[in-house]
């Protein structure tokens, strides 16, 4: 017996969509696992139809380890499993307040998504451009405005990697800095996949907790 099945909506010899069909037929809704669709359509169309056939999930490609350990860890907390694999599904950082994002409507959410996805690539892009020019003061501001920005944004691990930078400023740590800013980088790409991904569930009602 499986917990979780990922289901590729795009399988060559049974669609995952007359997968998870057959699941609702042979399974009573106790005893069904949960299944987590898995494509890289993010169609409105879609996403319905995989409400429709009991889809928990959907995780659109590229898929990262953070995403599926987060489903993962989220079913345990349901249901009480202890038997995580380490590493793969225990998370060293959450990286969204999900109780905050859980506070904004569908449409604000949507809106706020947007707006700290464009703003935070380009600050991003400045950061590196700062350490490249060896310009402190730039990236002290960039950095506050990221931080703030995170903050708005429940995206509470960016926020922390941003505090860090600030004290390798105000400490003059030059050696630590290049580090801290890749590090930031990663994980802002993370936190826009989550985020994308939580923005779909708000909008479709695909909450599996």
């Amino acid at each position: 017996h499986y917990d979780i099945v990922f289901v590729d909506i795009h399988m060559p010899e049974m669609a995952g969509l007359t997968l998870a069909r057959k699941f609702q037929q042979q399974f009573s809704p106790d005893s069904q696992p949960w299944l987590i669709a898995m494509t890289a359509d993010s169609s409105d169309d879609i996403q319905q139809k995989s409400i429709k056939v009991g889809m928990k999930d959907i995780v659109f490609k590229p898929v990262l380890s953070e995403t599926l350990g987060k489903i993962i860890a989220d079913w345990q907390k349901q249901y009480g499993g202890n038997d995580l694999p380490i590493g793969a599904t225990q998370l060293k950082h959450a990286l969204l307040d999900i109780e905050l994002l859980e506070q904004y409507r569908p449409s604000t959410l949507d809106e706020l998504s947007t707006l700290f996805c464009e703003g935070g690539k380009l600050y991003i892009d400045k950061l590196q451009t700062g350490y490249t020019e060896n310009n402190m003061a730039g990236i002290s501001e960039i950095v506050h405005m990221l931080k703030g920005s995170a903050l708005t944004m429940g995206a509470i691990h960016l926020c922390d990697l941003c505090i860090e930078l600030q004290t390798i400023i105000e400490q003059h740590q030059i050696e630590g800095m290049a580090s801290i800013i890749d590090e930031i980088e990663q994980c802002f790409s993370a936190t826009v996949v989550e985020l994308a991904r939580r923005v779909k569930i708000k909008k479709h009602g695909l909450d599996y907790r």
